[in-house]
């Protein structure tokens, strides 16, 4: 009865471990796509604000070239 009872102890302990380490790489991993998810989110927004300035100095540039354009035609 009594090595059943350390037995039952050592296994029990040994569960108790093993559940411990799978929610302690549970919680590094949601870390990891956590910094992952931050770091793609970081370089989107640097991405559209980097293109917003260039579309829009694009378009500015155009607009000011059509205008030329249409002042300068024979009337």
């Amino acid at each position: 009865m009594e090595r059943t009872k350390i037995v039952s102890n050592i296994l029990r302990a040994l569960v108790n471990v093993t559940v411990m380490k799978k929610g302690a790489s549970r919680g590094a991993n949601m870390l990891e796509y956590v910094l992952i998810a931050s770091l793609i989110i970081t370089l989107t927004w640097v991405g559209i604000n980097a293109l917003g300035d260039a579309l829009g100095n694009f378009f500015d540039n155009l607009a000011e070239w059509v205008t030329d354009r249409g002042n300068n035609l024979p009337r």
